[in-house]
């Protein structure tokens, strides 16, 4: 005989889904804000009436630009009247090697630029000028940061001849070890008195400096070609 069919539980339904929270709405000063500004509307209108809405934020804006004002002055003084800098110098003021460290202390102790940015490499191959023959060198920009009301970057280059290195600026600021390790690795720029001056991004095996003009644009590189 065969043996006796046993009735079967029906299957659990599936539980539904989680209910997703409905996103909360915007903070009624959000909306207010958006309602200010209308398409069509002149820009000085649409900035009266943030102003109206938002006095104490126009404020503190118009407090942070004064700030941010002087110390932008401040340090174009600094590179005028103690490193002889012009302050007027089209893009980055162009500081001499000697005095790329002690500049970076003054700004870091002297008027609070506390914030290591970063730093930028580039290698420039001989080339004809209007004022003559300007032979392969590299620049090297750096830009601190004030922290706080009246935030400000400050900014300058250094000009590097073959063969010279640039002070290290790890003593003053933690954040300068990768971003210096990384210019050395790819454009091969030297920075005396690292900590640890090696490779970042390459292998330690690797021939030449990927960011150079001069380096081939067709090198092999394993396991890629």
């Amino acid at each position: 005989m065969s043996e006796p069919i046993q009735p079967t539980t029906p299957a659990a339904p599936p539980a539904p889904p989680p209910a997703v929270a409905a996103p909360a709405p915007p903070p009624p000063m959000v909306l207010e804000g958006a309602a200010a500004i209308e398409a069509g509307l002149p820009v000085e209108a649409m900035k009266t009436r943030l102003a109206a809405l938002f006095p104490n934020a126009v404020a503190r804006t118009a407090e942070n630009q004064r700030l941010a004002a002087e110390r932008s002055a401040r340090f174009l003084a600094l590179l005028k009247e103690r490193f002889g800098v012009d302050p007027d110098a089209v893009n980055h003021p162009l500081v001499p090697r000697a005095h790329h460290f002690a500049l970076a202390q003054a700004l870091r102790d002297e008027l609070g630029y506390s914030q290591y940015v970063t730093v930028c490499a580039s290698h420039w191959l001989a080339a004809k000028t209007k004022t003559g023959d300007d032979p392969e060198h590299f620049e090297v920009a750096t830009v601190l940061r004030s922290v706080g009301a009246g935030s400000h970057h400050a900014a300058w280059r250094v000009r590097l001849e073959l063969g010279e290195d640039l002070d290290s600026l790890v003593p003053l600021f933690a954040g300068a070890d990768w971003q210096e390790r990384e210019q050395f690795d790819l454009v091969g720029v030297t920075f005396k008195g690292h900590p640890d001056l090696r490779r970042l991004m390459m292998p330690d095996e690797w021939e030449g400096h990927p960011l150079r003009k001069d380096y081939a644009i067709d090198t092999r590189c394993a396991p890629w070609r």
